[in-house]
């Protein structure tokens, strides 16, 4: 089961400071920000053929078919992937533009993501009683 999208957040940036750094993150980008309720959460996307998932807040995770041939006829797996670099934003745009923190990892920052097999949105803003 899937849980709902947060509202709009960038990791490690205090909420009084989130417009003026997605706003950064976005010119850095070339991008036009997007109004808050078309701000992207997470994607799938394929990369070298391994499907790979950036969601904002998270690490990138992925995965890749192992096929092999062998006597008994061909078998595949699931391998699992992992970066250390956590997202911070995603544009939307040809190509569609990942910004990470700045961990070593084996994704350039920002870098470019295709075109998503999946994309979710952030939830909308959280109501105060």
């Amino acid at each position: 089961m899937k849980l709902d999208p947060p509202p709009f957040f960038i990791p490690f940036v205090e909420p009084e400071d989130m417009e003026e750094a997605y706003a950064e993150l976005a010119r850095a980008a070339r991008c036009a920000p997007l109004p808050p309720s078309e701000r992207i959460y997470s994607i799938t996307f394929t990369n070298r053929g391994e499907t790979w998932t950036a969601t904002v807040g998270k690490q990138l995770t992925g995965e890749k078919i192992i096929r092999k041939s062998g006597r008994g006829g061909a078998t595949e797996h699931i391998q699992h992937l992992s970066d250390r670099a956590t997202v911070l934003a995603i544009f939307p745009g040809i190509p569609w533009i990942v910004w990470r923190d700045a961990v070593p990892s084996a994704w350039e920052n920002p870098f470019m993501a295709g075109e998503p097999k999946s994309v979710r949105r952030f939830g909308p803003p959280a109501t105060t009683p």
